[in-house]
């Protein structure tokens, strides 16, 4: 029998996809690099879905770390709090240009989260409007990548939203 709810939820983690897919469109990932001073930033171009999915490194690349939601039930209109980490490796031979690229793709990478058009954002998750709420950025120590004689930087993004939806359906 097929499954006909009569009480909404908001499918939440479709947010991190959306997110991805917008921000790896090659076009925009250009024009925000410029905007953040370096129109020389390689773009994104593989994504992983997931840190441990990875089996071959690639840089720059993104991949979806961790995520976690709280639905309130409790009015006429769902109350979501969604939030997802996603993970940012840059590698170069210049501990210090990494460093500076690092910086340079958090900064375009935030600017596209938070341009990122809200129908584009709740596509797919039953969510009728968002609200972005918090952007943090977290660089760890810089690293000797021995596999490939340079040096790699990481920082991780976590977004925080709300999301609004009606309880019926």
């Amino acid at each position: 029998m097929a499954w006909t709810p009569t009480l909404a939820v908001i499918k939440t983690r479709g947010v991190a996809a959306n997110l991805l897919a917008y921000i790896t469109d090659g076009t925009r990932q250009t024009d925000a690099y410029t905007w953040a001073g370096d129109a020389a930033l390689r773009t994104i171009k593989t994504v992983s879905n997931s840190v441990a999915s990875r089996t071959t490194p690639f840089y720059p690349a993104i991949a979806f770390s961790d995520d976690n939601d709280a639905q309130d039930f409790t009015n006429d209109i769902i109350n979501a709090a969604y939030s997802c980490i996603f993970e940012v490796s840059i590698q170069n031979a210049d501990p210090d240009a990494a460093v500076v690229q690092a910086r340079k793709y958090a900064a375009a990478i935030a600017s596209m989260i938070v341009n990122c058009p809200k129908a584009t954002l709740t596509a797919n998750t039953g969510a009728v409007d968002a609200s972005l709420n918090t952007i943090e950025t977290g660089f760890e120590p810089i690293k000797t990548n021995e596999m490939q004689n340079d040096f790699l930087q990481v920082f991780q993004i976590r977004v925080t939203f709300t999301l609004y939806a009606e309880y019926l359906t």
